[in-house]
């Protein structure tokens, strides 16, 4: 473009960088003018095009199952959101499809940071005997996962449930018809009782969980 500036005022042009590659670009500004000394004056100009910022979400789980747990009682579950990209994560919603697994989340949007992450607290009430489960539905600006599902299960039972225990098909002894056997890897109770173990002085052994007898 063609223009004249007056005597003692400053001429502002603005030069754009508009990269369309991943590439290191050059070029030259080429001014000319009726200055007798400097008609012409060359100004280089260099820049580099690189990926925009882009978000990319990643779990600590996909699925998770609470186990049994005895009805009016809760269990908890933490779930970690990351941002593993170079740009903001945002999370417009999250949401649980079934009301027994309780988030807490005060719903709005969030916006992770590159390489932060976001804590979750999932909660499971059962209030009935029987198995649930749901989905924890997480929607962003992750291009490639604009919504992404995490799976709940959970199985309500009754106070005071029945415990199991499951042996090994065999126990070693030593010569003295002697062993110490940690028998709490094989016992199982969601009431979190007492596990006591009696014994008949001969090779039988009694299994109870707070008076109940496991067979």
């Amino acid at each position: 473009f063609r223009t004249t500036i007056p005597y003692g005022s400053p001429l502002t042009v603005t030069v754009t960088f508009a990269p369309t590659e991943f590439l290191d670009y050059s070029g030259i500004l080429t001014i000319t003018s009726d200055d007798p000394d400097e008609s012409v004056l060359l100004v280089d100009l260099q820049g580099v095009g690189i990926p925009l910022p882009v978000p990319d979400i990643n779990l600590s789980g996909y699925t998770h199952n609470y186990g049994s747990v005895v009805v009016g009682d809760s269990l908890a579950w933490e779930l970690f959101i990351y941002n593993v990209g170079t740009g903001d994560l945002d999370i417009t919603n999250i949401q649980s499809s079934n009301p027994t697994f309780v988030l807490e989340y005060e719903g709005g949007r969030v916006i992770v940071a590159p390489d932060d992450s976001l804590l979750l607290t999932i909660t499971f009430y059962p209030e009935l005997i029987q198995g649930y489960n749901g989905t924890l539905m997480i929607q962003c600006n992750d291009p490639d996962e604009p919504v992404v599902g995490v799976g709940l299960l959970g199985q309500g039972i009754p106070d005071n449930y029945p415990p199991t225990l499951v042996l090994p098909d065999t126990i070693a002894f030593d010569e003295d018809f002697g062993a110490e056997v940690d028998f709490s890897m094989y016992a199982d109770d969601p009431d979190e009782d007492e596990l006591i173990l009696t014994g008949d002085d001969g090779v039988n052994i009694f299994v109870a969980i707070d008076g109940l007898m496991v067979t």
